[in-house]
């Protein structure tokens, strides 16, 4: 198959915050160091905003490990730039899913590419953020923006 090209450019991704702090000191056997990176949990959050210019947009990611997660602390915040050409031609709705599943996919690879490099020497070894249920988060994403909407 002939690969037809996107109506979205991914025009820059920035890294604005990056920390990685492993806090457990002792000596780690292969199958601890396994628990770990498998129990890891992780919260993520996002935001879509579209700057002056009509056909670009912004997102905002960051990627946290959860306070309950003791055997290392891992915060990353990315912002992506991106443009969507063609906008007359596209529907509302066309539109939100290039935003929701492209344009966001793409900065999540981009902070788990990340994560890997900065843990790669670490005592854990390399850690790569799980397979994500887009479905679910963004799902949830549009549920929070309904119900902050109304407020």
């Amino acid at each position: 198959m002939i690969i037809e090209h996107s109506p979205l450019k991914q025009k820059n991704i920035w890294v604005i915050d990056s920390v990685f702090q492993f806090i457990k000191k002792d000596k780690l056997t292969k199958a601890e160091k396994t628990r770990i990176l498998e129990d890891t949990l992780l919260d993520i959050d996002f935001e879509v905003r579209k700057p002056n210019k009509k056909d670009s947009f912004t997102i905002t990611l960051r990627i946290s490990s959860l306070p309950e997660n003791t055997d290392f602390a891992l915060l990353i915040q990315l912002v992506g730039l991106f443009e969507l050409k063609d906008l007359d031609n596209l529907t509302e709705d066309n539109r939100g899913q290039y935003i929701l599943y492209s344009a966001l996919p793409m900065l999540i690879n981009s902070a788990r590419t990340h994560i890997q490099q900065v843990t790669t020497f670490s005592p854990i070894g390399r850690y790569t953020i799980p397979a994500l249920n887009l479905v679910d988060l963004i799902s949830k994403w549009q549920e929070w923006q309904e119900k902050n909407k109304e407020e």
